[in-house]
């Protein structure tokens, strides 16, 4: 968060179910950016392998990480408790087998500090569980900087 301030700028938002496999290196991810002013919410949809734990030794490895656990309700519900917990004016939604590259949030803080849009839309990289890349990874129309604006 910034110094002085208890509003991180962005909150990132990341419902989970059954997603310990991928939810740890989504996790580092996160935590590895940048640009630190931000908080991270995950939700637990009713998950019935490790996800909670997880999330939980991320959450008291850094305070800038929130778990809830829900009833299982699906990902929109988790996506609307996710956000009602947050408190960051600018929300980031995450799946729990997503990745940020480390200058993502940086990226983004630039693009909406220069221009004031009321979105923003990055670009993706899919990628196969073993790394490998998967086809469809570019999206033209952000090819400049990996940032589409809004308003």
């Amino acid at each position: 968060m910034r110094p002085g301030s208890a509003v991180p700028r962005f909150s990132i938002i990341i419902p989970a179910l059954n997603a310990a496999a991928f939810l740890g290196e989504t996790l580092q991810s996160v935590l590895a950016q940048s640009f630190a002013d931000f908080e991270v919410v995950v939700i637990d949809d009713g998950s019935t392998d490790a996800t909670a734990r997880i999330a939980r030794g991320f959450q008291a490895d850094d305070a800038r990480v929130k778990v809830l656990v829900g009833p299982g309700r699906g990902v929109s519900a988790a996506r609307n408790a996710g956000f009602a917990a947050s408190v960051g004016p600018i929300l980031l939604f995450l799946d729990a087998d997503d990745l940020l590259f480390s200058d993502s949030l940086q990226r983004f803080h630039a693009a909406l500090d220069r221009s004031g849009p009321s979105a923003a839309l990055g670009d993706i990289a899919r990628i196969a569980e073993d790394g490998s890349p998967l086809p469809g990874n570019s999206n033209t129309a952000l090819a400049e900087g990996g940032v589409h604006l809004t308003k």
